[in-house]
């Protein structure tokens, strides 16, 4: 009975490594599975369905493997003990223990051979599976969250401030005259702006918040435990920082500013009704000349502060050109620096 519990060992111990492997792999997928947006698309099911069928012949293999091992060691068993009641049969011959023990240790080389193999294909299915997950919440361009993973935050973030009352804002932060990057230094050159301003957003946001790609050169921020000021100042910290952080791409520098708005969750608020608020707040900004930030309050856009110049925030003194020609974008620009300094009651000579 000895050399059957010792045999029988290694099935116990295996049984207890596989089912802890599909527990956790079960788990995964099932995590994943709960967490998709239901409007995702329909190859990322596909890719789910495989990866479990792939699973399922893992386990097959496995289980038949285990049941095949499990049968040489009863047999051994029974030649050793025939009645089952701990006493040890004459073997045929004087040496018949040996091809009893050759038996389990044939037995114990090809389920090892086989745990083997089954690790090295789990191991592959859960990097697999891995970077399905990835590829289902991350925008492939800057590494941010995608917009999917946005709105499912958001929708979370809902809940818990109806249910603990934790305040939170969104930040929605759209790239300037990005379209004529593109135009003008190619799609290569606006990626690379992009990939710059998801970079700064990263640095200048808390841990805390969530970065995420929105849609093209839009860009939106949740931010947690935020009311008012502490948004009004994170949308400062990435416009500031933005518009000082020049993209570098191909030898040159190409000046970045952006326009951000932003909205506190209200009790009227519905996460589109809340994205809808930043998104005026954000087109007050692009109206009142750009690089600029504004603040919805639940009734009207408000700006946060004057407007730092491109200048003054120490990138490239460059004017983008407008659509009815450089010459009159300067002039729109010096009567947008008059106006901010007599509100501010600076006095300066008018700009020649």
């Amino acid at each position: 009975m000895q050399g059957e519990t010792a045999a029988a060992a290694p099935i116990f111990v295996f049984g207890l490594a596989c089912s802890a492997v599909l527990l956790s792999a079960g788990f995964a997928v099932g995590t994943w599975l709960a967490r998709r947006d239901r409007r995702a698309p329909q190859f990322e099911a596909r890719q789910a369905i495989e990866f479990l069928r792939g699973l399922m012949q893992w386990t097959n293999g496995v289980a038949g493997e285990v049941a095949e091992y499990r049968e040489v060691v009863e047999d051994v068993a029974k030649r050793i003990d025939p009645a089952g009641k701990g006493a040890v049969g004459e073997p045929d011959r004087a040496d018949g223990a040996g091809p009893l023990l050759e038996s389990v240790a044939l037995a114990n080389r090809r389920l090892k051979t086989r745990l083997d193999d089954a690790e090295a294909a789990l191991r592959k299915q859960s990097a697999e599976m891995a970077t399905m997950i990835s590829a289902a919440s991350t925008d492939s361009l800057t590494g941010l969250a995608n917009r999917r993973v946005f709105e499912q935050e958001l929708r979370r973030r809902f809940a818990e401030w109806r249910r603990h009352g934790m305040p939170f804002s969104v930040l929605m932060v759209d790239v300037d005259f990005f379209k004529k990057v593109n135009d003008s230094l190619g799609h290569l050159a606006g990626d690379s702006v992009l990939k710059e301003v998801a970079s700064t957003l990263r640095a200048t946001m808390r841990e805390t918040d969530l970065v995420a790609r929105f849609g093209g050169e839009e860009f939106a921020v949740i931010l947690a435990a935020s009311g008012a000021a502490d948004a009004s100042q994170a949308a400062e910290r990435a416009r500031v920082g933005i518009a000082r952080t020049p993209c570098d791409y191909d030898g040159g520098s190409v000046p970045v500013t952006v326009s951000c708005g932003v909205a506190q969750a209200t009790t009227d608020d519905t996460p589109e009704r809340l994205i809808e608020r930043a998104d005026k707040a954000l087109y007050a900004a692009k109206h009142a000349g750009r690089n600029a930030a504004f603040w919805h309050d639940g009734r009207q856009c408000r700006p946060l502060s004057r407007r730092e110049s491109i200048a003054a925030s120490g990138s490239p003194a460059r004017i983008p050109p407008d659509t009815l020609g450089d010459g009159f974008a300067a002039i729109a620009e010096a009567v947008r620096r008059r106006l901010d300094e007599v509100t501010s009651g600076q006095d300066s000579e008018w700009p020649a």
